[in-house]
């Protein structure tokens, strides 16, 4: 029980705090320059996962599908 609550927390700090950021760097950043580094940010996490597992990614993905949904939630997102 105790694991959960920790993980619980854990996310709710890594997802609060991510508005706290965008807060503190919208003056002096802009929101092109927040959108820029949250863009870094993931790659620098993401693509050392995505190369120490590449062997073990199925890449057979319905591609036209995905682009479909990508293009659909960045309208629904736009205001």
């Amino acid at each position: 029980m105790l694991r959960l609550y920790g993980a619980l927390i854990g996310l709710s700090l890594i997802w609060g705090l991510s508005f706290v950021f965008m807060k503190w760097l919208l003056p002096p950043a802009g929101i092109w320059g927040i959108v820029f580094l949250r863009c870094l940010a993931g790659a620098v996490v993401l693509l050392p996962i995505l190369w120490w597992k590449r062997r073990e990614i199925n890449w057979n993905l319905p591609w036209k599908a995905l682009v479909v949904v990508g293009i659909f939630n960045c309208g629904l997102a736009g205001d």
